[in-house]
């Protein structure tokens, strides 16, 4: 029977090898993954599919399931590694041996596959990363001699890296008036007043789009706001979490902002409808920006039914009446 014991932070699960050795493995952040790891494998070798992950003849699949137990990571990283292990790492190479991974050119054979398959050269890019990451964990362990999935510093084409790097697309920055014509137009795309406000706060402030979201009445203070939540979408779901790389600040306002911010303040119910008396997104009626029927703007939703098309110039397909406070 397998059972977890703390060392230092970590926790160390130990578990029965099918010799009837005991064998343990380190590095979980809690005891429950720790176990849940160690019973997993006693399942495994009851079953006869069980294959020591620390011995190089082990499969990459085994490697993955022990290297994952292990880490710490970020909802939205964690959900992308998911991701990338589960349609890229996994499909292309768990069935081989951690200790056959000896050729280079295999791997950057494999990132061009990906690339030329439908995939854009950032997924392609990012797997090859994941790969490493978890190749360069096997070599710490003895199970392989070398990472070749670690791309070697002066290789590649020059040129064309160079000419990527100069004629990348420029960033276009709008100019007062455009943010304000941009506001306007979502407005009127959306008939709500409400997007006014929050696509010239966006404008004049730079926050994020989770962070202009996750704003609450208590953040307006008179010239400032306080950024110090975000709603941030994962799975369906919108979970109020802090800042991206927990960048609390302050924000400094522009007069005519602070009075925006303030009637929109007392404008709003800030009651979002999200289901159960404790709802994921933390709220307390207290939201400066919902959707219609009071649910929270969704990032794809909100471009394509109205940032992108209010860019575009497209006009409503028919009138909209506004309330005239802010025109």
């Amino acid at each position: 029977m397998a059972y977890a014991e703390k060392r230092g932070s970590k926790w160390r699960v130990r578990y029965v090898r099918p010799d009837g050795s005991s064998a343990s493995e380190s590095g979980f952040d809690t005891k429950t993954a720790a176990l849940r790891w160690g019973q997993e494998h006693e399942t495994g070798i009851r079953q006869h599919t069980w294959s020591d992950p620390r011995d190089g003849a082990a499969l990459l699949a085994d490697w993955v399931e022990l290297w994952w137990a292990g880490q710490d990571l970020e909802a939205t990283t964690e959900a992308k590694y998911r991701y990338l292990i589960d349609h890229h790492i996994l499909p292309a190479f768990g069935n081989r041996p951690v200790s056959t991974f000896t050729s280079p050119e295999e791997i950057v054979a494999w990132e061009k596959r990906t690339r030329t398959g439908g995939f854009s050269h950032r997924t392609a890019a990012d797997a090859r990363s994941l790969l490493g990451t978890i190749l360069g964990d096997a070599k710490e362990r003895g199970l392989v001699p070398t990472n070749v999935a670690v791309k070697r510093r002066g290789r590649g084409r020059k040129r064309a890296r160079r000419a990527i790097a100069v004629r990348g697309p420029e960033k276009v920055w709008a100019t007062p008036l455009q943010a304000l014509l941009l506001a306007e137009r979502c407005a009127l795309l959306s008939g709500r007043d409400d997007d006014f406000v929050m696509i010239v706060t966006v404008a004049y402030t730079g926050v994020r789009w989770g962070e202009v979201n996750g704003l609450e009445r208590p953040a307006c203070r008179l010239d400032q706001l306080r950024i110090d939540w975000q709603l941030r979408e994962l799975a369906g779901r919108v979970e109020k979490v802090p800042p991206k790389d927990d960048s609390h600040r302050p924000v400094d306002l522009p007069t005519f902002l602070s009075a925006l911010l303030s009637g929109q303040s007392t404008r709003t119910t800030g009651r979002c409808t999200c289901p159960g008396r404790r709802p994921e997104c933390g709220g307390h009626g207290q939201y400066l920006f919902l959707g219609t029927g009071g649910g929270h703007h969704r990032r794809s939703t909100y471009a394509r039914r109205v940032f992108q098309p209010a860019a575009d110039g497209q006009y409503p397909k028919a009138p909209v009446w506004l309330a005239s406070a802010y025109w």
